[in-house]
C-alpha cells in the first residue's frame, strides 16, 4: 500500500490508499483519484512500477548513503557510480562490496624528519632520517611527491651500530611553517642472522 502524497489537493490526509482508491476523510477527498499527479498520486506524476528494483548504498557503519536504479549513476557519501546488469539479473537481496582507496595525498614541498630513542624522554637519538639535507642525520627519508609515499633509506652500517632493543619513534611533517605528528609508536630492532661472504 502506497502513502497518500501530502501535496496542494490532499493537505495533511495521512491516510493510506491502494492504487485507483482513497479511503477519504472528508467530503474534500471524496472525488477519483488521477495520476498526474494532482491528488495523491506518486511524486513523479506515473504510476508505481511494482517490478523496479531499488538499489540501496550502506557505508560502513549501516547508514543510508543513497538510493537508485540498476543503470542509473548513484551519488553515495562522495562516491559515484553505474551498476548495469550483465546477462545474470539483478534480484532482491543481492549485495555487492564497493572498496573505495582515497586518492593519494602530494607530498611535494613537505619535509620529514624521523627520530628513535630508547624511550622517548631519551635526550640521546639513536637514529636521525629526515628529507632534508642537515649534518647529524644518519638516514634518508624519500618522499614519493605526487605519489603519496615516503620511503627510510638507513645504510647496513648504521643498523649494525644500532642495539638491538625496543626503540620509541615518531615522524613528524613540516610544510608551510607548520609541523604535524604523522605517526609514532614502538620498533622492534633485531640483529640479523645471515652475515655477507666476502
Amino acid at each position: 500500500m502506497d502513502r497518500c502524497v501530502r501535496d496542494r489537493d490532499c493537505g495533511p490526509c495521512g491516510r493510506y490508499r491502494v492504487p485507483g482508491q482513497h479511503r477519504p476523510r472528508d467530503d474534500h477527498h471524496r472525488r477519483p483519484l488521477t495520476d498526474d499527479g494532482d491528488r495523491c498520486a506518486p511524486r513523479d506524476g506515473g504510476r508505481r512500477d511494482p517490478g523496479r528494483l531499488v538499489i540501496t548504498v550502506y557505508d560502513p557503519s549501516g547508514a543510508i548513503t543513497g538510493i537508485g536504479a540498476p543503470g542509473v549513476p548513484i551519488a553515495a557519501g562522495g562516491i559515484a557510480f553505474t551498476l548495469t546488469p550483465g546477462t545474470t539479473p539483478l534480484a532482491v537481496g543481492d549485495a555487492f562490496v564497493i572498496n573505495v582507496a582515497p586518492a593519494p595525498l602530494d607530498l611535494t614541498g613537505i619535509a620529514f624528519d624521523l627520530m628513535i630513542r630508547t624511550t622517548a624522554a631519551d635526550p640521546a637519538v639513536a637514529l636521525w632520517a629526515t628529507t632534508r639535507t642537515v649534518d647529524g642525520a644518519v638516514g634518508r627519508i624519500v618522499s614519493g611527491g605526487a605519489g603519496g609515499q615516503v620511503a627510510l633509506d638507513v645504510s647496513e652500517a648504521v643498523m649494525a651500530r644500532l642495539r638491538p632493543g625496543t626503540y620509541a619513534y615518531d615522524i613528524v611533517a613540516t610544510a608551510d611553517g607548520r609541523r604535524v605528528l604523522v605517526a609514532y609508536g614502538t620498533i622492534e630492532h633485531v640483529r640479523g642472522v645471515t652475515n655477507p661472504i666476502i
